[in-house]
């Protein structure tokens, strides 16, 4: 729970500096930690990358990680009504970043709620216990010991006695973890070349 927490913060403060610096970019990032955050409580919204959102004040990103924070950790404590509490201020704060808000408030919802009937019956990939060992910066043996104590739901042995352990297990997909490991990596090397970085010579 605490590399998720970390790797949200991650996200959210590259929210922050891009903002001041690449709109568009800072919208895609935007975007893709909202998706990672919901994926954690099993749910997805398809059409929410469709949506043209204002990046919020940095005010208003602090309210909204703040909310997001305890949502995800009512969550992870099994608290789960307190959890769509706050998932329910969670989307009205998203709503508010679009021209129409009661419209697209309506979508989101009606979105999540059709995503908790599909979710489980969607294709699912698998990671080996060596890739999701390094998704995690694990060992092998902790993933595959995990598997057997079942912490990864649905995770399977092949016929060979090897674990698969499903994609959405995680918060994030393959694809997401890449786009952000380069646009991280894009904020260290500029960090480097700027010893103390001034956010606006990013």
């Amino acid at each position: 729970m605490q590399m998720m927490n970390q790797e949200q913060d991650h996200l959210w403060e590259s929210v922050r500096i891009l903002s001041q610096i690449d709109a568009q970019k800072a919208q895609a990032v935007f975007k893709a930690t909202i998706e990672k955050s919901l994926q954690q409580m099993g749910m997805r919204l398809p059409v929410f990358v469709k949506f043209p959102l204002s990046i919020p004040s940095e005010e208003r990103l602090f309210q909204l990680r703040e909310i997001e924070k305890k949502m995800r950790d009512a969550y992870a404590d099994g608290k789960t009504e307190v959890a769509y509490e706050h998932l329910v201020e969670y989307i009205q704060q998203l709503s508010q970043m679009a021209e129409d808000p009661s419209r697209i408030q309506k979508k989101l919802l009606a979105s999540l709620l059709a995503s908790r009937n599909t979710v489980s019956q969607a294709d699912v990939d698998y990671y080996t216990p060596n890739e999701a060992a390094k998704k995690l910066g694990l060992s092998d043996q902790t993933i595959r010991r995990m598997c057997e104590n079942k912490k990864f739901p649905r995770a399977y042995k092949t016929q060979g006695g090897h674990w698969r352990i499903p994609q959405d297990s995680f918060i994030t997909t393959p694809v997401q973890d890449n786009t952000a490991e380069a646009l991280m990596s894009q904020i260290d090397h500029k960090n480097r070349e700027a010893g103390d970085v001034d956010e606006f010579d990013l």
